[in-house]
C-alpha cells in the first residue's frame, strides 16, 4: 500500500479544523447574541393613515381591538361612531363591549339595539346604574349617541349580521343597596367581570369584539402573583389568551413635553391611527432622544410598549368635552336615587345645585393631566 499523500494529510488536518470551528461558531453563535442582547433597529417615523381603516384592517390580524376611552371626549365619540357606520365594521366586527354599561341590563341593551321597542329615557339605566354611580352622575351624551347610532346600523343589516353590544360592567343591583360595604364587592369585579364577558361571550364563540374602557385597565404585563383577581382587565385577558389584543389610544398630550413632541402630528389627518412600535412614539415620553436604537422584545414589541397604535384626533388644547343637557335632572324619582347612592355611598346628600352646570368646553380643561399612555415609566 502506498504511502500517504503529504499534501492529502494536509488537506484532511484543514478539513478537520474547519468543521472544528464551524462546530465551535454554531455552540458560541447564539450565545455570544444572547449575551448581546436582542438586536437593536433603527428608530422611525409613525405613518399616519385613514383611522377607520386602520382600526378595521387591525380586524384581520386580531380578534380584539381595545380603544382606550377618553372619558367625555367628544372628537373620539364621533369617531367611533363613524367605525361603526363604516360599510365594512358589520363584517369584520361582531359586537361592541362596553365598559359604560350595567351588566344587570343586558337584555335592555339587546333589544334597544335590535331595534325593539325601548326608549332612550328606558336605556339610560344602562349606564346610570353602573358600579361607580358611587361617586356620582354617570349621564354621558356620547353613550347616548352610542347606543343609537348601533340602533341605526343594525336596522339597516339581517339579523345574523347586527352588531351586538355587551355590557362590561358588573351586575350590581342598586335597589339592594343599603351600606357601603354592599358596593365594595362590585367595584372589586370590574376588571375579572369585564374580562370574564369578553372571555365567554366573544373568545369562546370565535368572534371579534371591539373593546371601549378606560386605558388604565389597558396596561399590560404578568398578574400580579400570577392571580387573575388581582390583575387589570387586559392582563387578565391576556394571560389567557396571549397576542390576541391589538390596543390603540388616542392622543390626549405629551405631558409637560407636550411642546416639543406635539408639532410633529400637525401634518397628520385628521382622523389618523399610526402603529407606535419602531417610532419615536415609543421612546419614554420626554426622552428628546431621537437617534436612538429601539431594543425589541422576544415577540417583536419593545419591552414596556402598552399600546399599539396612536389615534390622532386633533392637538390636545382642540379636543372638546361633551355637555349633558340639564333637562336630565328634572326627574324627581332620578334625583331621589341619586341623593339616596350618595347619602349610603358618600356619607353626604346630592349637591342638586351642581347637576345640569355646562362641563369645560375643552376636553383638557376637565382632564389637565391627561396622558397618552404608550409606555410604563
Amino acid at each position: 500500500m502506498p504511502a500517504p499523500s503529504p499534501n492529502r494529510g494536509t488537506f484532511v488536518l484543514g478539513a478537520l479544523a474547519l468543521a472544528s470551528a464551524a462546530l465551535l461558531f454554531l455552540i458560541l453563535g447564539p450565545l455570544r447574541r444572547a449575551q448581546a442582547g436582542p438586536e437593536r433597529v433603527p428608530i422611525e417615523a409613525p405613518k399616519p393613515m385613514d383611522a377607520r381603516i386602520g382600526v378595521l384592517e387591525a380586524f384581520e390580524r386580531f380578534p380584539l381591538v381595545a380603544l382606550s376611552e377618553a372619558h367625555g371626549m367628544k372628537e373620539e365619540a364621533e369617531f367611533i361612531n363613524s367605525l361603526i357606520r363604516h360599510p365594512d365594521f358589520p363584517g369584520k366586527v361582531d359586537a361592541v363591549v362596553l365598559e359604560a354599561g350595567n351588566a344587570i341590563h343586558q337584555d335592555l341593551i339587546d333589544a334597544y339595539v335590535s331595534g325593539g321597542p325601548v326608549t332612550m329615557e328606558a336605556l339610560r339605566s344602562v349606564w346610570r346604574d353602573h358600579t361607580n354611580a358611587a361617586l356620582g352622575p354617570r349621564d354621558s351624551s356620547n353613550v347616548e349617541e352610542f347606543f343609537a347610532t348601533v340602533r341605526e346600523v343594525n336596522q339597516e343589516l339581517p339579523e345574523e349580521q347586527r352588531i351586538r353590544v355587551l355590557a362590561g360592567d358588573p351586575p350590581i343591583d342598586w335597589t339592594a343597596v343599603k351600606t357601603r360595604e354592599d358596593v365594595a364587592p362590585w367595584l372589586g369585579q370590574r376588571e375579572t367581570h369585564y374580562a370574564g364577558v369578553v372571555d365567554s361571550e366573544v373568545m369562546a364563540k370565535g368572534l371579534k369584539a371591539l373593546l371601549i374602557m378606560g386605558g388604565a385597565h389597558f396596561a399590560r404585563g404578568p398578574l400580579p402573583d400570577g392571580d387573575p383577581s388581582k390583575g387589570l382587565m387586559l392582563q387578565i385577558l391576556e394571560s389567557k389568551h396571549p397576542g390576541k389584543t391589538f390596543v390603540v389610544v388616542p392622543h390626549e398630550g405629551f405631558e409637560e413635553h407636550n411642546e416639543v413632541w406635539e408639532p410633529r402630528l400637525a401634518s397628520w389627518p385628521r382622523p389618523s391611527l399610526a402603529l407606535v412600535a419602531g417610532t419615536w412614539l415609543a421612546l419614554p415620553r420626554g426622552s428628546g432622544q431621537e437617534d436612538v436604537l429601539i431594543e425589541p422584545g422576544a415577540a417583536g414589541r419593545q419591552p414596556g410598549l402598552e399600546a399599539d397604535a396612536l389615534l390622532y384626533l386633533g392637538f390636545r388644547n382642540e379636543l372638546t368635552m361633551e355637555q349633558v343637557s340639564p333637562d336630565l335632572y328634572r326627574d324627581e324619582a332620578y334625583l331621589q336615587e341619586l341623593d339616596r347612592r350618595s347619602r349610603i355611598c358618600r356619607g353626604r346628600p346630592l349637591e342638586r345645585s351642581e347637576l345640569g352646570k355646562p362641563r369645560p368646553a375643552k376636553w383638557a380643561e376637565m382632564f389637565p393631566e391627561g396622558d397618552i399612555f404608550i409606555r410604563k415609566q
